[in-house]
């Protein structure tokens, strides 16, 4: 059962939050899930309804309610100020760190691309949800993979020339 107490690693959530949060959680549970599955999304919908800040251990279930609510329009549909708002809230979970700091290796990697000569770039589909990013500069080919979890270099070749 999730921890009633607030403390490290929980996360506030304000008012329009909370009423998006709750409208996407409503979704989740009409669906017909199994006692197991529907367990953790009753637990989020508790600390919700009760004004409890969402421990750790409902930190996945509350990223995946969060990630539906903006990817389905639920956020937006509340204002742009909103969905704002619901992706700042992603970032608080463990799955929005981890995407988090995917894009600060990548930024960094790309910091090391200053002064050369971009001689190409371009996209390609890898999967549904899954993108390749190739940039061709005159000392190096890096291929970064963009997808929903995170970014990542799948190759760099240095020094071409």
């Amino acid at each position: 059962m999730a921890s009633e107490a607030p403390g490290a690693g929980s996360i506030k959530l304000d008012s329009t939050q909370r009423e998006v949060l709750l409208a996407e959680i409503a979704r989740v549970l009409a669906a017909p899930l199994p006692d197991k599955a529907r367990a953790p999304y009753e637990q989020v919908r508790s600390c919700i309804e009760d004004g409890r800040d969402l421990p750790p251990d409902l930190d996945l279930h509350l990223s995946i309610v969060i990630e539906s609510s903006i990817v389905n329009g639920t956020a937006k549909r509340y204002g742009a100020g909103v969905q704002q708002s619901m992706v700042a809230l992603f970032q608080k979970t463990s799955r929005g760190k981890v995407i988090g700091d995917s894009i600060n290796a990548i930024n960094a990697a790309l910091v090391k691309v200053n002064g050369h000569v971009i001689e190409q770039v371009s996209t390609t589909l890898r999967a549904p949800g899954s993108y390749a990013l190739t940039l061709k500069t005159d000392q190096l080919q890096m291929v970064i993979i963009l997808d929903r979890t995170g970014l990542s270099i799948e190759s760099l070749e240095v020094n071409l020339g």
